[in-house]
């Protein structure tokens, strides 16, 4: 079919949008694909949607995060190649953790600006999304230089942190901010940190950043 055609464009996002039978994973992220294909149509023109990469990823990575905590394995690693799109796997795990299965997610990006790209890249996506109780997703960037969230204009600071708030559901920022959260939490005592722990999904961008040691032999 020639996807150029508006009318042709219009049936696929009607057929995204409609509730299938694909099992409650890919039914929990039709909405987020429907959206993101959505926001990707009105500014670039664009038809866009997820490659088979991308939906075995977020299947495997889900399934994991729904299955519970394993005795013998308490993280997931899954490689994905340049290009293939992993940034947007991050943002729809987030919104998936957060409006199907109620939790706050960590995005964790060993690099500012590259973080930074991320969240407003997917933003938009994050403000289209509405929790099960029918109140927004609340998105934050951790940034330290105040310059940034200046830089930003006045939109898009208001979503700029200097540390990270316990509230918000999807926080993106530097493996520094998540040890500085929880060494806040545990410094303020009478904390659950297991609780804690349960309520949020921490997802890593780069793995390599936090297991390779870079100091000098």
């Amino acid at each position: 079919r020639d996807l150029l055609d508006e009318k042709d464009v219009d049936a696929v996002m009607q057929q995204l949008r409609t509730r299938g039978d694909g099992g409650p994973v890919l039914e929990g992220l039709r909405p987020i694909f429907f959206f993101w294909a959505q926001i990707m149509k009105a500014t670039f023109d664009l038809l866009v949607l997820p490659h088979h990469t991308q939906i075995v990823a977020m299947i495997m990575l889900l399934d994991f995060v729904e299955s519970g905590e394993r005795p013998d394995c308490r993280a997931l690693v899954a490689e994905i190649g340049t290009g293939e799109g992993k940034s947007a796997v991050i943002a729809c795990l987030a919104l998936y953790c957060v409006t199907v299965l109620n939790k706050k997610v960590h995005v964790v990006v060993d690099d500012e600006n590259l973080c930074e790209r991320d969240f407003n890249t997917f933003l938009p996506l994050f403000q289209k999304i509405s929790k099960t109780s029918g109140a927004p997703v609340v998105a934050h960037l951790c940034v330290e230089n105040p310059k940034k969230a200046e830089e930003a204009g006045t939109t898009t600071a208001t979503y700029y942190k200097p540390r990270v708030d316990e509230n918000a559901d999807i926080v993106y920022c530097e493996a520094k901010h998540i040890e500085s959260f929880y060494t806040r939490l545990a410094k303020q005592g009478g904390v659950n940190l297991q609780k804690v722990y349960a309520e949020r999904v921490l997802v890593l961008d780069e793995v390599d950043a936090l297991i390779i040691d870079e100091a000098i032999n």
